[in-house]
């Protein structure tokens, strides 16, 4: 008898999945934004996201940290937020 052992994934499916990014990034803006409301959050490609918050714009990635040898579960990663890009306020 032979027996082969394989290292084990716990994917989660793909809404599940985006539903936790979408947490996360909205998470990330409002520690940057304190007290600002989100106008939007739309999603560009996978694990990228365009965000609107007050006048400025800005962009989210999702960056997939390494997994640690052994452990299974949903991917781990970290939301990477760039320098917004901010409109003059109307007076």
């Amino acid at each position: 008898m032979v027996l082969l052992t394989f290292p084990a994934h716990a994917v989660l499916a793909p809404n599940v999945e985006a539903g936790r990014e979408l947490a996360s990034v909205t998470e990330a803006v409002g520690k940057r934004f304190p007290g600002q409301p989100i106008q939007s959050i739309t999603r560009q490609d996978s694990g990228s996201y365009d965000v609107r918050v007050g006048t400025c714009r800005l962009k989210a990635r999702i960056v997939t940290l390494p997994t640690p040898q052994g452990m299974v579960g949903p991917r781990q990663y970290t939301v990477r937020l760039t320098r917004p890009k901010c409109a003059a306020a109307k007076q």
